[in-house]
């Protein structure tokens, strides 16, 4: 386990309770939507953290299954909780290097 990853657990260990709450209040209200400002402030109102830690936090417990979101408009930073197990947006996967011509368009394979 890297430097990185132990600040990542210690990190989650306080953030994990307040997201958990945030994500509750939300649906208590039923209100699917959140900025990540509106989480970070949510956080910082009882620990004190790098503004990024909530991001990285977020994306961790979804990948672990404890949570679930999509980031239908990234550019304006809009999140959207979702059902565990709900299909997020599927991402165009990157074309691999002999899938490209040269002239940068994919290839028919």
């Amino acid at each position: 386990m890297t430097e990185q990853d132990d600040n990542l657990k210690r990190v989650l260990t306080k953030v994990r309770p307040c997201i958990l709450e945030f994500q509750k209040i939300h649906r208590e209200l039923r209100r699917d939507k959140f900025t990540m400002s509106d989480l970070v402030i949510f956080i910082l109102q009882h620990h004190q953290i790098a503004p990024d830690s909530a991001s990285r936090c977020l994306r961790k417990m979804r990948e672990s299954g404890e949570i679930n979101y999509d980031v239908p408009a990234k550019k304006d930073g809009l999140y959207v909780w979702l059902p565990l197990g709900a299909p997020t947006k599927a991402k165009k996967p990157k074309p691999k290097l002999e899938q490209l011509s040269l002239f940068g368009d994919e290839k028919k394979t």
